[in-house]
């Protein structure tokens, strides 16, 4: 029997001294064997940097690499670079994966001759409870266009650590994450999907992924948030736009109109300035500018998200109408 390909696990490490231990064990753990387990110090300040050292001295198949702090992305270029494995995965140094992680994405992308595999993850608080239900993902494969339109659609989640990548993706298509962005694999992930032939998933729960009030989830907004947010939007339509089979790709305008809502949603949890009210504007005037293009995948969907347009007129109103659909929903 031919041996398994090696496969990468990327971790790019921050300050998170605190759950480094957990991540990393969990790795270790995992029932295919033959990893090469690459963990980035982007310029820790804490003890993150020791707990890398010393894991490196006590397995052969784990590297420590240290570099000045550049973000997440600049950590996640750099462990590509290192990568020599025939396949990538990457794992947030606050999350952990279940044990048979890699091991089901391996096999699902192998049986179904995919470029890229998909699970679906149990997302929890730091007291361990579960926030939100999962997405859930396709039953059959799909092309890689196709994840696209699909992904779109349903609005699922562009986060990078539930897939396993075949590594020749990064490689032929020049694909590197932006420096000093956040929302940095929003238009990764799509390129990644696009040059994909295939996609296969699963909805089994094989990533653990932790919500914390200092992560960019928890974070509020900010003027670099609004920007960094934009331009990934912008980097996928532009991305798209330049393709032969853009006209495939029906759900953008709607992808790019639900996320500027989400965008609204940020700014109606801050209290208004200047500049809030600004971005306010802009972003109801793109909304406007949008919706008369987009292609809603029903007509509830269409009917919501008029809806939400209408009531954005009026921040004060929207702002609380929101606040209150938070506290019922316990969100």
């Amino acid at each position: 029997m031919a041996a398994k390909p090696l496969i990468s696990i990327i971790v790019p490490v921050y300050n998170v001294e605190a759950y480094l231990r957990e991540c990393i064990e969990s790795i270790l753990a995992q029932t295919y064997q033959n990893l090469e387990i690459i963990l980035i110090n982007d310029g820790s300040t804490d003890q993150s940097e020791n707990i890398l050292n010393d894991y490196a001295k006590r397995f052969k198949n784990i590297k420590a690499i240290h570099q000045k702090h550049g973000g997440v992305s600049s950590a996640r270029n750099t462990g590509i670079k290192h990568a020599s494995g025939e396949w990538i995965s990457f794992v947030d140094p606050d999350d952990y994966a279940k044990n048979n992680f890699v091991e089901t994405l391996y096999e699902i992308a192998i049986k179904n001759k995919a470029d890229i595999s998909t699970c679906s993850f149990t997302s929890f608080s730091e007291e361990k409870s579960i926030l939100k239900n999962p997405p859930i993902w396709p039953a059959k494969p799909l092309s890689g266009h196709n994840a696209i339109n699909e992904s779109m659609k349903h609005k699922r989640p562009a986060y990078l650590p539930l897939n396993l990548f075949r590594a020749s993706l990064f490689r032929n298509g020049s694909i590197s994450f932006p420096v000093g962005q956040e929302y940095e694999d929003i238009a990764a992930k799509i390129k990644l999907l696009y040059y994909a032939k295939k996609v296969a998933f699963t909805n089994q729960k094989l990533y653990m992924y932790r919500i914390r009030k200092d992560s960019i989830t928890g974070k509020k907004f900010s003027a670099s948030r609004y920007r960094d947010f934009t331009d990934a939007l912008r980097d996928v339509r532009e991305f798209l736009e330049k393709s032969t089979d853009q006209a495939k790709f029906i759900y953008l305008n709607y992808f790019e109109f639900y996320s500027m809502v989400t965008l609204l949603n940020y700014l109606a949890r801050e209290k208004k300035t200047p500049d809030t009210k600004k971005y306010w504007r802009e972003i109801r005037k793109k909304l406007i500018s949008v919706y008369r293009k987009t292609t809603f995948p029903s007509t509830k969907t269409k009917v919501i998200y008029t809806l939400i347009m209408i009531l954005s007129a009026s921040r004060p109103f929207y702002s609380s109408l929101y606040k209150i659909s938070k506290k019922t929903s316990g969100k």
